[in-house]
């Protein structure tokens, strides 16, 4: 087996998605809480869009027509009292402050940026900085700050989607540091030739 198949075969077991996910698992939709009544609200499809986007038609316009739907305590976002998620909010928020602290603490050192091979992506320390660095099949290295700028966690390389992908929020980047998804709203700081490491 070549090595080109080989490494297909493991990119294609690898899945990268974002999803929002509510406590109990089922969306949100049917009238917005706290609102006058008139606005409305659909989320939380968990990556089945396809499905609840079709369920969400037929709640909507009953809704919005007949003023109820046989579906609409099922998904009314109104069911969730915030007390029922705090346990998982509390699990999130533990796992966040692990990742913030184990990757500030742990990074790997390097002494020459040569120690880098065609292809590959370290996160790594240079004189009390850290920086996320990916070099190209042809040699060119990408120089970024690590350090995500939505909460400041460290940026871990994702192999399947050739990204830097904030372990904390979800944040992700490309190679040169342009933003991809959200929640940050800045890119990752690139570090330019003349400030090369």
């Amino acid at each position: 087996m070549s090595v080109n198949i080989l490494m297909l075969i493991l990119q294609c077991t690898v899945w990268s998605s974002q999803y929002y996910e509510p406590v109990d698992g089922m969306p949100y939709i049917g009238k917005l809480p706290g609102s006058n009544g008139n606005i409305y609200v659909s989320t939380g499809f968990r990556g089945n869009g396809m499905m609840f986007g079709t369920i969400t038609s037929q709640i909507l316009s009953d809704l919005i027509i007949e003023g109820s739907n046989k579906y609409e305590k099922l998904f009314d976002p109104a069911r969730i009292k915030p007390i029922a998620g705090f346990s998982n909010f509390v699990k999130e928020g533990i796992s966040v402050a692990v990742d913030f602290v184990k990757d500030k603490i742990f990074s790997e050192k390097i002494a020459s940026l040569n120690e880098l091979k065609e292809g590959e992506a370290k996160v790594i320390q240079y004189e009390g900085e850290s920086y996320a660095v990916y070099k190209e099949a042809r040699g060119k290295l990408h120089i970024l700050k690590s350090t995500c700028p939505h909460t400041k966690c460290e940026v871990r390389w994702n192999s399947a989607e050739i990204s830097w992908d904030c372990p904390c929020h979800g944040s992700r980047f490309n190679v040169n540091g342009k933003l991809l998804t959200a929640p940050a709203v800045n890119n990752l700081q690139r570090i330019t030739p003349e400030q090369e490491i």
